[in-house]
């Protein structure tokens, strides 16, 4: 894809040029992808549910889903966990290092621009979950502030497929704007309405035509508090919206005070809903 750069894997002869996740090697990293994500897309590679597990470590907590992953039973889980890290061996990216035989302790160490990836995940203030549904999978994009505008992309397949990308917030919004399936030479459709909660639970006729759209996403805005700030407030808050695309065109939903507005849109119209979600200029 002409204009994206793509981050390359070390090979086994960089294994001792892994870093444990506290080292200034990964502070580097992560400012040296903020910097080149400033002048062009990064795609920083694609992971598993298993090998994102092993890496986020057993005090991970992913908001990105696991979809395969979590499918499996306990053991079954092990040995995936277990096969996923010895992959990530043999492809450089990670190396445990043995503590403590006796209680079978260890450290790891992986590939920075990888641990630079996973920080990214991890502290941010601002994370965007959009589930899309269609007739038989669900897949999602979750989406990550980062600093001066960028943004990280995760997209999820329904099979824990997970790939990672890091663009400002215009690009983000083009790139969700394009995973919604918006189609690009359909009209919005003649709907503007607003109706109570109780009326969409009770599918009013006027949402047929929204009910035949083949894809429907539903997005969530999930605004952290600030975790360097003692006074300010702990909980979360959460701004929902909806996505509604198909061949007949586009719909998006928002909350009209304690009501529901459904309007139609087009392409432009989809862009535009995602650029206000992230807050792109």
């Amino acid at each position: 894809m002409e204009g994206v750069v793509r981050v390359s894997l070390p090979s086994m002869e960089d294994l001792f040029d892994l870093a444990t996740p506290e080292s200034d090697a990964v502070v580097e990293a992560r400012l040296g992808l903020f910097v080149a994500a400033t002048d062009q897309l990064q795609v920083l590679g694609s992971f598993t549910d298993e090998e994102l597990v092993g890496l986020d470590g057993p005090d991970g907590a992913a908001t990105a889903p696991s979809p395969w992953y979590s499918s499996l039973s306990e053991a079954e889980q092990q040995t995936a966990l277990t096969a996923a890290l010895r992959g990530l061996t043999a492809r450089g990216v990670y190396r445990a290092i043995p503590i403590d035989s006796e209680t079978a302790t260890f450290a790891f160490h992986a590939d920075p621009q990888v641990l630079a990836l996973l920080s990214m995940r991890r502290y941010t203030g601002v994370v965007v979950v959009a589930e899309r549904q269609t007739a038989d999978q669900r897949d999602w994009a979750v989406l990550y502030q980062q600093r001066d505008g960028l943004w990280l992309t995760e997209l999820v397949n329904h099979v824990g497929q997970h790939e990672f990308v890091l663009a400002t917030g215009g690009e983000t919004a083009q790139l969700v704007t394009t995973w919604s399936g918006a189609p690009s030479d359909v009209a919005a459709p003649d709907l503007d309405v607003v109706l109570t909660r109780d009326e969409v639970a009770g599918q009013d006729p006027v949402l047929e035509q929204v009910g035949r759209s083949t894809a429907a996403i539903t997005v969530t805005r999930l605004d952290l508090p600030d975790p360097e700030d003692p006074d300010a407030d702990r909980s979360v808050e959460e701004t929902w919206s909806g996505v509604f695309t198909g061949p007949g065109g586009g719909y998006v939903s928002t909350a009209v005070g304690d009501d529901v507005g459904y309007h139609g849109v087009d392409l432009d119209g989809v862009l535009h809903h995602w650029r206000d979600v992230i807050g792109a200029a």
